[in-house]
């Protein structure tokens, strides 16, 4: 592949605007030298139409093409080259002072072949107006092309010329990232991968200067990460992305190409794009070659420097995502079920389906992948666990192992070998792969160990409540790891919410199974079932939203309510080892609380448990839950404004006192934080909402609990004194609570009562009195009122009207103590 004079030409012909625009980018980058260049402009694209020169330059040392020191550039694609640079000339030579003129060279740059060049040179030399005079042309610039491999490279792929085995990076990286919807960024693919994005710059710079001055025989560069194109995508986007490496690089993608590389010293990095590519690199002096491999390919060894490209942490891949537009919620989504893995991402939303059938697939050791779909994740450290892998896959551990230890050494293995921890790399993509390769035999066997494990009462409870946290020590500990009780509960979800979107698993009823198992496990169960599964319930809920709801709703119904064990075990949280038993429940809730149609039976099941007494001090209650439901501008609910209020009227008819709690909450008077509530890991529910309303919604709400709190306060002086401490005190809304306190001043009303208002407002009016910054005048226009109200208010029995005096050591007396 070989750039002529006759392909530049031929391109300014057949695509003039486009060589308009783009000639001057080639020359910026023909032109750039990190070591040499100071100023470096040369606007192209759009930015050709701006006025001013073509092009700036100062080149320290400058070279063959480049002119030492200042140069000023015009870049012409006209058909007739002499006018066009007769007129750049003149008009540049009228508009730069004689001084400037004296230290710039003028240099002409054409596409065309231009017969009368040299003429031109010496015509313009010899009026002596420059500092020097120097003018391209398409054969000139063919030339310079070969000294710039790099540059030459992507130039030939912009005018659809390819090469035989090799491509440019800017190719590589948009074949690599446009494979999938929506394109990954150079920015989200190099998110918290800052060590090694800058350990990897440092190698091949080091690299660079041992190759030029030491021998051939230094060692290629390592790079391992989930796959070999990942490998290779991440070392393009970093030499990219330092601009003196770039234009000195190009991608193997063929044995072929090593030759290109041999023939063309100025290639000072060669990417090989895949492993097998490099098995017979090139090597000479001052070349640095970069081989992709996966981390699970153990089977060859590298002899240089090794680096390991680990995935980025989840919150980080998240927040990467939706940089890439990705839907917050789909993000952590997504940022969960690829497992943090680029590769699997890309896979995941490739637009070619043959990116979605990895070559693993198909081969034999695949059987066993049934155990990882199913299980997900466990521990061969116990020996439990490895009885139960043996259970499901019906086949001895050890040939289980060595297929997955072969499977491990694939681009892109779909498992992960951590220390004695196998585990699926993406537990939800491999159901999606090989979901419909799972028999029926094989489910019957994961439901009864499943089964089996989650019916196991816990061994802690055989100890007294002190000291369950020494469980450890004395041996009461299930068999089965948590990883493992974790992973099953996991595989429940998966299966009821992506199960029915697999061939195989459309007519075994699985959502009907595994709701069928979650009964079993709850359904009018006792205490210790309950405390047993805590951990596990928001697994179990998420799995079978429907049957989970029914247990707990049937057992709140029993004289006993079993599953208020959970709050009444839970310990109090100053002491040494307490545990919040009721922590997962309350998460299990607050999850399925997400889908509208479940709104109304949480909220009721909510506030049934909010009765029920919690030693200690924890800030998660069934009642923090319940109004974080209703949240005026931070609902944890997809229920629109209207089903959130009819919810909260249900509430109210059912159970006065809790409703009243949640309105006083939606009317607390200044700033307020909130604590978001748990979240479906698989389910969609909470898809786009949970992250705040318009005003309009949160106004609404507010407007509504207003109305609703002084229905429900009329004719009670402790709700009546409660409405004191909400946004009801302001001028405009304390007309109507005065109006409540009104029918209390009939000396019919009990003096309890009477009094109960009186504190209220003595409370109030002390603060106005003494901290309102109004003055004495506005504030007397709304405040007589209120003073009026209170002297109205005072009890009949002495003692009663007085008694205040003596409740505090410090008599804190209703009446202003400043200036006004």
């Amino acid at each position: 592949m070989k750039i002529t004079a006759s392909h530049i030409v031929d391109w300014a012909n057949t695509h003039a605007k486009e060589a308009q625009n783009q000639l001057p980018r080639l020359i910026r980058r023909l032109c750039f030298e990190a070591e040499a260049s100071r100023q470096l402009s040369f606007p192209a694209g759009d930015a050709t139409y701006r006025p001013g020169w073509d092009g700036v330059l100062f080149s320290k040392q400058g070279n063959a093409w480049v002119p030492d020191g200042a140069s000023r550039w015009e870049i012409g694609c006209d058909k007739e080259p002499t006018a066009k640079a007769n007129g750049d000339y003149r008009k540049r030579t009228e508009e730069t002072g004689e001084e400037d003129r004296s230290g710039y060279t003028f240099v002409f740059v054409t596409p065309r072949r231009w017969s009368k060049k040299s003429d031109w040179i010496t015509e313009q030399r010899d009026k002596a107006e420059w500092k020097d005079i120097r003018a391209y042309d398409a054969d000139d610039l063919e030339q310079w092309l070969e000294q710039s491999p790099a540059v030459a490279l992507q130039f030939a792929e912009e005018l659809d010329l390819f090469g035989d085995g090799v491509e440019s990076l800017s190719r590589h990286w948009n074949s690599w990232s446009g494979q999938c919807n929506p394109p990954i960024t150079f920015d989200a693919f190099l998110t918290d991968r800052t060590s090694v994005r800058g350990a990897l710059r440092d190698v091949i710079g080091k690299k660079i200067q041992s190759a030029i001055s030491q021998s051939a025989s230094s060692h290629p560069l390592t790079i391992r990460a989930d796959s070999v194109e990942e490998a290779a995508a991440f070392t393009v986007a970093v030499v990219m992305a330092t601009g003196n490496l770039r234009d000195r690089a190009l991608v193997v993608t063929g044995p072929e190409g090593w030759r290109y590389v041999e023939v063309n010293p100025q290639i000072q990095i060669a990417i090989a794009a895949r492993t097998e590519v490099a098995e017979k690199p090139v090597l000479r002096d001052g070349l640095s070659i970069i081989i992709p491999h996966a981390i699970g390919d153990l089977a060859v060894k590298s002899e240089g420097k090794e680096l390991i490209l680990e995935r980025p942490d989840i919150h980080e891949f998240e927040k990467a995502l939706i940089a890439m537009g990705v839907e917050e919620s789909d993000a952590r989504r997504y940022a969960i079920n690829t497992g943090r893995s680029w590769t699997v991402f890309r896979r995941q939303r490739a637009i070619n389906p043959a990116i979605q059938h990895p070559a693993w697939l198909d081969t034999p050791q695949s059987a066993s992948l049934t155990v990882v779909c199913l299980i997900g994740a466990w521990s061969e450290g116990n020996n439990a666990n490895r009885q139960v892998v043996e259970r499901l896959a019906d086949r001895p551990y050890e040939d289980i192992e060595r297929d997955l230890r072969q499977l491990a050494q694939f681009d892109d293995a779909p498992v992960l070998n951590i220390g004695a921890v196998w585990k699926a790399k993406s537990s939800l993509e491999l159901l999606s792969l090989f979901g419909n390769r799972i028999t029926m035999d094989q489910l019957d066997r994961f439901f009864s160990i499943a089964k089996e494990m989650l019916s196991m009462p816990d061994p802690q409870l055989e100890l007294p409540s002190e000291e369950r946290y020494m469980a450890q020590v004395h041996g009461k500990v299930h068999p089965y790891s948590g990883l493992l009780f974790q992973s099953v509960c996991d595989s429940l979800i998966k299966l009821a919410v992506r199960g029915p979107e697999q061939g195989g698993f459309q007519s075994l009823n699985i959502e009907e199974r595994i709701a069928g198992l979650v009964r079993e496990l709850l359904d009018g169960v006792d205490g210790v079932r309950w405390l047993s599964l805590a951990s596990y319930l928001p697994t179990l809920a998420e799995a079978a939203p429907d049957a989970f709801l029914r247990a707990v709703e049937k057992s709140l119904s029993l004289p006993d309510a079993p599953v208020t064990r959970l709050i009444t075990e839970t310990g109090d949280s100053a002491l040494i080892g307490g545990r919040c038993w009721h922590c997962g429940l309350l998460r299990a809730l607050e999850t399925l609380a997400w889908a509208p149609n479940r709104l109304a039976r949480v909220a009721l099941i909510l506030t049934r448990l909010s009765h029920v007494p919690i030693k200690g001090n924890w800030s998660n209650t069934p009642s923090r839950s319940l109004f974080g439901l209703f949240r005026s501008w931070l609902p944890q609910t997809a229920a629109d404004l209207s089903s959130r209020i009819h919810v909260l009227d249900l509430l109210i008819e059912r159970d006065e006192e809790m409703a009243f709690g949640v309105l006083e909450g939606l009317l607390e008077n200044g700033p307020q934080v909130a604590h978001p509530g748990a979240r479906p890991k698989w389910r969609e529910d909470d898809a786009g909402v949970g992250h705040g309303v318009t005003y309009a919604e949160m106004y609404g709400m507010v407007d509504v609990a207003k109305e609703r709190i002084l229905q429900l306060s009329e004719g009670n002086a402790h709700r009546i004194a409660a409405l004191l401490r909400t946004g009801l005190q302001n001028p405009q809304e304390f007309p109507k609570v005065l109006a409540l306190m009104e029918p209390f001043t009939e000396t019919t009303a009990a003096d309890e009562d009477r009094e109960t208002l009186r504190s209220a407002l003595r409370q109030r009016i002390r603060w106005h009195r003494n901290y309102d910054k109004s003055s004495i005048a506005e504030l007397e226009k709304w405040f007589g009122p209120v003073e009026a109200c209170y002297e109205r208010l005072a009890p009949q029995d002495l003692v009663v009207r007085h008694r205040w005096l003596f409740d505090d050591d410090w008599v804190k007396l209703p009446h202003r103590d400043r200036d006004g």
